[in-house]
C-alpha cells in the first residue's frame, strides 16, 4: 500500500511537472493568431550574453586591501618576507624580515611571529609575536573596523625584551577607494630597565586605485614621552616620519608590496630606506 502511494505521488508530481511545461513551451493551437496584447514572455529567446562580465567574487579574502578584514579570517595563514635598506648603508647592513601569520577564528589573529635581523649578523635580531582581537567590525554602515593589538618581542643582540606593544588599529572607509587608518601599537612600555613608558599616534590615508593596487602615506603626528623617555616630538616642529607605500595584489594569494621611508624635517636623503617585500596567503580564501 505504501509503495502504491508513493508511485501515485511521483506520477502526479510528473505529471504536473510536464503539464507546467508544455503550458510555457507549447506553441498555439493551429489556425490561432498570436494575442497581439499579450505581454512579451521576459525569457523568450534570450541567451546568456558571452561578452557579459561575470559578477566579482569578494570572498573571505578579498583581492582589494581596502575591502578587506583587519585580522585574517579563520584558517587563513600568511607567510611574509621584506628587505629594508638604507641608502647610506646600501646593504652594509640591510634588514631582513620574515614572518608568519594565521587566523585562529575570525576575530583572534595571530597577526604576525616574525624574526627581523641584519644582513650583517643573521643571528642578533629581533623575535616579535603580534596578537590582534576584534573590537568592532561593520560599525557606521560597514564603514569602520577596530583590532585591539597586543606586541611583545626580544632582542637578541641586547638580550633583552623590547618593549611591549599596545595599541587600536582601526580603520574607516571613507568611501569605496578611500580609507583613513592608525596601525596601533600606541603604547609603548619598557620591560627593562629603564622602563620606559611612551604614546604616539601614528596615521595614514589609503587609496585603493584599482581592483588590485592600494597606495598610501602614513607618518606620525607626535610622541610623548610619559616616563623616562626621550624629550616628546611633533609633526613638522621635531620631525615629520613619512612612510609612502604601495601593495599590489598580483593574483588572489600574493601581494607585493614596496615603501618609501624617510624623515622630512631632518636630512630626508639620509634618513631615506627603502623597502620591498611580498606576502602569500594559504588556506580557503573564498
Amino acid at each position: 500500500m505504501k509503495t502504491a502511494s508513493r508511485l501515485l505521488i511521483a506520477s502526479l508530481a510528473s505529471f504536473a511537472f510536464v503539464g507546467t511545461a508544455i503550458a510555457q513551451d507549447a506553441p498555439p493551437p493551429d489556425g490561432a493568431a498570436p494575442d497581439p496584447n499579450a505581454a512579451p514572455d521576459p525569457n523568450a529567446g534570450t541567451m546568456p550574453d558571452p561578452n557579459a562580465a561575470a559578477p566579482a567574487a569578494v570572498g573571505k579574502w578579498p583581492r582589494a586591501v581596502i575591502l578587506r578584514p583587519l585580522t585574517l579570517p579563520a584558517g587563513l595563514f600568511m607567510v611574509d618576507a621584506e628587505i629594508a635598506n638604507n641608502v647610506n648603508n646600501f646593504f652594509d647592513p640591510a634588514a631582513i624580515r620574515i614572518g608568519v601569520g594565521y587566523g585562529i577564528t575570525d576575530d583572534i589573529e595571530l597577526g604576525l611571529a616574525s624574526y627581523a635581523f641584519p644582513t650583517s649578523d643573521a643571528g642578533k635580531g629581533d623575535i616579535h609575536g603580534n596578537i590582534g582581537y576584534k573590537l568592532v567590525r561593520g560599525a557606521s554602515g560597514g564603514k569602520l573596523e577596530a583590532i585591539a593589538r597586543l606586541d611583545l618581542g626580544y632582542n637578541l643582540l641586547a638580550e633583552g625584551l623590547d618593549p611591549l606593544g599596545l595599541g587600536v588599529q582601526v580603520q574607516y572607509n571613507v568611501t569605496d577607494k578611500i580609507a583613513v587608518f592608525t596601525p596601533g601599537s600606541q603604547l609603548h612600555i619598557g620591560l627593562e630597565s629603564p622602563n620606559t613608558i611612551d604614546f604616539n599616534l601614528p596615521v595614514g590615508v589609503g587609496l585603493q586605485a584599482t581592483p588590485e593596487l592600494f597606495a598610501y602615506l602614513q607618518t606620525t603626528l607626535f610622541t610623548l614621552g610619559i616616563k623616562d623617555a626621550s624629550d616628546s616630538t611633533f609633526i613638522f616642529a621635531d620631525t615629520t616620519p613619512l612612510e609612502i607605500g604601495a601593495i599590489y595584489n598580483a593574483m588572489q594569494a600574493l601581494d607585493v608590496f614596496a615603501a618609501l621611508d624617510m624623515d622630512l624635517t631632518n636630512s630626508p636623503g639620509d634618513t631615506l630606506t627603502i623597502l620591498v617585500g611580498a606576502r602569500y596567503y594559504g588556506g580557503k580564501l573564498n
